[in-house]
């Protein structure tokens, strides 16, 4: 059965493009782009992965469950802060696949009127952030006595604001090369960047360096690979700086407004569980977020394969519904969802009987969690599998708006919950109220319309 599995694969393991002339040619030429990018998005993911273990099992000794939490808190404020690019970002892979279909030139004004829009955006961000810095309450945000760890903090949060902001650029730089059915060049570069990342942790680990020192490691490789794929896209012509107001002009309506949905849609998922680090720090003390960071670091063996196995299928199907083959498309999500399902539970379960062990093991016994929270983490673990196939299709599909609104009844009612249970049952009732509201609300919503037919027509 593996073998007749890679005998399919087989004809698409090639670097030269297929014949695109015909309908069965661009289906060849899109499994052909998805199939690399999912071989080279597995490399990029797994030299991450070991980037997060190692910054566990290196770190933790010498910093402490403390600092440890803090560094980890910071770090979570990437994924609770990037809706500030207003959804332009994931906007540019849609609108790169339509522009490319029209001619270099509208593809050149897409580039660069796009890229002009997500800088303009990063400065102004970075210029608030900045401003708004000493208005924050710090000290509830982490809770600690100590006073050194709160200058270190700021240090450290102060540094984010600069990464952040370019940040955002490189992330819609990758979206950009994803459009461009070139999401295997960003991988590889990403392989790169994290293997050296990878060295300089072990060597600032040997030296015990700050919490500072250490975020700027892991934030920075994608960082350095958005520079750099922007210097490739102007090499290549795409990205040009004449007439930069015009591009910006031209391309505006387009991106932002279908950015907007993505940025509530983005703003809502971010509010919903995206900052549950920062809900545990402020309730339960910065200490708290160790346990909770570490499990999210150890499951992801088991979602970040099928988020590679996924990804690429975003393009896959915006490009397919841009030549209106629907036929393609509903045959790859089938496809998609079962492997998902199927996969993923099997995957969460095995991780959940040796959790509890494996994150005590690795934290050199500093950091200790009960199988009730492992348990609960893998249900949630896996929702977000499914999720993610699901999300994919619907916005390769263009189906924003019906995500935005069910996102926004989750969080009107999942973020008044945990801040509910997270006091009396810790960060395992956080978890659970993750877990039954995320069913409740898009689970069984979205189940109910496949089931109706609904689902491939809205």
């Amino acid at each position: 059965m593996v073998k007749k599995f890679f005998d399919k694969l087989k004809p698409y393991l090639r670097l030269r493009a297929f014949d695109v002339a015909t309908a069965e040619g661009q289906d060849r030429e899109r499994n052909r782009v998805a199939l690399l990018s999912m071989i080279t998005n597995a490399g990029s993911k797994g030299t991450a992965m070991l980037l997060v273990i190692a910054g566990v099992a290196w770190t933790v000794p010498y910093l402490g469950q403390e600092r440890f939490g803090a560094w980890m808190a910071i770090l979570s404020m990437a994924t609770v802060l990037s809706f500030l690019d207003f959804g332009v970002g994931n906007s540019l892979t849609n609108h790169v696949i339509r522009a490319k279909d029209q001619g270099r030139p509208v593809l050149i004004s897409a580039v660069t009127g796009g890229l002009a829009i997500v800088a303009l955006i990063s400065v102004g961000i970075l210029i608030v952030l900045n401003f708004l810095h000493p208005f924050v309450p710090w000290v509830k945000l982490f809770k600690t006595n100590s006073e050194t760890l709160l200058l270190e903090i700021d240090a450290t949060v102060r540094l984010f604001y600069f990464l952040f902001s370019v940040l955002l650029f490189s992330n819609a730089v990758i979206k950009i090369y994803a459009g461009l059915q070139k999401a295997h060049l960003a991988n590889i570069s990403q392989i790169i960047a994290f293997s050296i990342a990878l060295g300089l942790l072990y060597f600032s680990s040997e030296y015990q360096f700050q919490i500072t020192y250490l975020l700027a490691i892991t934030l920075g490789p994608v960082c350095v690979v958005g520079l750099f794929l922007s210097c490739d896209l102007y090499r290549q012509g795409l990205l040009k700086c004449d007439s930069v107001a015009a591009k910006i002009r031209d391309n505006a309506s387009n991106v932002l407004s279908v950015g907007g949905l993505f940025f509530v849609l983005q703003l809502a998922v971010i509010v919903g569980w995206g900052s549950d680090s920062m809900i545990i720090s402020s309730a339960l003390g910065v200490a708290a977020v160790a346990p909770f960071a570490v499990a999210q670091r150890i499951f992801q063996f088991v979602s970040q394969p099928f988020a590679i196995l996924n990804a690429p299928f975003w393009p896959a199907y915006a490009d397919a519904k841009a030549k209106g083959n629907y036929a393609y498309t509903q045959l790859l999500f089938k496809r998609s969802f079962m492997v998902s399902i199927v996969g993923g539970g099997i995957g969460v379960a095995s991780l959940a009987l040796v959790g509890s062990w494996l994150i005590s093991e690795l934290s050199n016994q500093v950091i200790v969690v009960d199988k009730i929270f492992i348990w609960i983490f893998a249900a949630w673990v896996l929702m977000e599998i499914v999720g993610n196939s699901l999300a994919m299709y619907l916005n390769g599909m263009g189906i924003i708006k019906l995500q935005v609104r069910l996102a926004l009844i989750f969080v009107s009612i999942v973020i008044p919950l945990k801040l509910w249970v997270i006091h009396p049952f810790g960060i395992s009732g956080l978890v659970a109220a993750n877990v039954l509201v995320y069913f409740c609300v898009l689970v069984l919503p979205y189940l109910a319309l496949y089931r109706a037919g609904r689902l491939t027509s809205i």
